[in-house]
């Protein structure tokens, strides 16, 4: 049996053991708070000119995710459609009252889609538009050097344990915290990495692979590091226990950005808490995963021959793209796309009777995956050709 001549279509688109059963390790607790200015962006900012702050507030205590925004705005074209956008992304649209005044708020984990992740503003530009150009701009927890003015910071994150072959699952390593502050009234940022119930001994703190600071805990394996910019005369920063205060409660200078760097506690030249600095909201930035399952037909005249294309969002993000087939005679085939030949498929016997074969491709693959380097969409014609003929072929909704 030939698959039929090829159709025309039309396309649309080792170390220390980790503390012997630490008692009272605290519970994970997750919390970000950030207020920044949005500035005009055709100008400095005057007193009657478009000016408006952007809020979030977002948690999560191991059982419970909240994440919200409030954006409010003044002075802009009153009785008017703006838009707030994230990093060129939609996130809402809202119109200015009679005053040019909006206030606007958004529940940050409703925002995803099955191909977009829901919206985290750290890191990202946030923008007010008013459909033809931007009017209000800020960087939300990026680059120091990139903060609006009057910007409040506080991230707060618990670092994970680094599970080494060495060390049982059951035993409770103590529990290790991060924290971030800028405080604009006290034109101030601080640093903090506190040790609870970890392994008494001596710790290094590395950000980014660079180690910054030393400490040793007391006997309950309790110990803090703290930087500050605020700075007392003496090159050391500000507060308590800078000048021969205890080992285990440290001050220094504060001279670096540790936002979204990789927080490194170590002992012995080993690795025992690692994470980011940067609070762990479940389920921000991911996406809804979502599958769609389309039946490939026989082309006309074919008499055998099935198989499926599934398409996908992992909650990565990720797209997939799978293709199934049976019932075609053994051999090697094409899967083509809206005209481009992508890949081979093989079919041959599983073993029960039946010619079957598949291929499968990732964003990021697995293994036995293949990279998914081509585009498609609504509209995609889909089909398994044999040289110059079709045998098998749809249409992605």
């Amino acid at each position: 049996m030939n698959c039929l001549p090829r159709l025309a279509f039309v396309f649309g688109l080792g170390a220390t053991l980790l503390g012997a059963n630490a008692a009272g390790a605290a519970a994970v607790r997750e919390s970000s708070r950030i207020q920044v200015s949005l500035d005009p962006t055709n100008g400095p900012a005057v007193p009657s000119g478009p000016a408006g702050s952007m809020m979030s507030s977002m948690s999560d205590d191991g059982t419970t995710a909240s994440a919200k925004m409030q954006v409010r705005v003044r002075h802009l074209a009153p009785d008017t459609e703006h838009i707030v956008m994230g990093d060129g992304i939609e996130l809402i649209r809202f119109m200015t009252n009679a005053s040019g005044t909006g206030r606007i708020a958004l529940d940050l984990l409703a925002t995803g889609t099955a191909t977009t992740p829901s919206f985290d503003p750290r890191g990202k530009q946030l923008t007010v538009s008013d459909g033809v150009d931007d009017v209000l701009a800020a960087w939300v927890y990026a680059d120091p050097a990139n903060d609006p003015s009057r910007t409040k910071i506080t991230e707060s994150t618990t670092l994970p344990a680094v599970q080494l072959p060495t060390i049982p699952a059951a035993v409770t390593p103590g529990t290790v915290t991060a924290r971030y502050d800028k405080l604009p009234k006290q034109n101030r940022s601080r640093f903090t990495v506190s040790l609870r119930g970890v392994p008494a001994g001596d710790y290094d703190i590395a950000v980014d692979g660079i180690v910054v600071g030393s400490l040793t805990t007391n006997p309950a394996g309790v110990a803090r590091l703290g930087f500050d910019t605020k700075t007392n005369g003496n090159g050391k920063g500000g507060g308590k226990g800078n000048n021969g205060g205890p080992a285990h409660n440290q001050r220094k200078l504060l001279d670096f950005d540790p936002r979204n760097k990789q927080i490194d506690v170590i002992q012995a030249g080993v690795v025992l808490f690692s994470g980011p600095m940067l609070a762990q909201i479940d389920h921000l930035g991911l996406c809804t995963p979502s599958e769609t399952n389309v039946a490939l037909t026989r082309a006309p005249g074919q008499s055998t021959g099935s198989g499926s294309v599934i398409t996908g969002v992992e909650e990565s993000c990720d797209l997939t793209f799978d293709v199934d087939v049976a019932d075609l005679p053994a051999g090697s085939y094409d899967l083509v796309v809206d005209t481009a030949v992508v890949a081979p498929i093989a079919v041959a016997d599983d073993g029960s009777g039946h010619d079957v074969g598949s291929i499968a491709f990732d964003e990021i693959p697995d293994s036995g995956e293949n990279v998914l380097a081509f585009p498609f969409g609504p509209g995609s014609v889909v089909e398994v050709t044999q040289g110059a003929t079709t045998c098998l072929s749809a249409t992605l909704p």
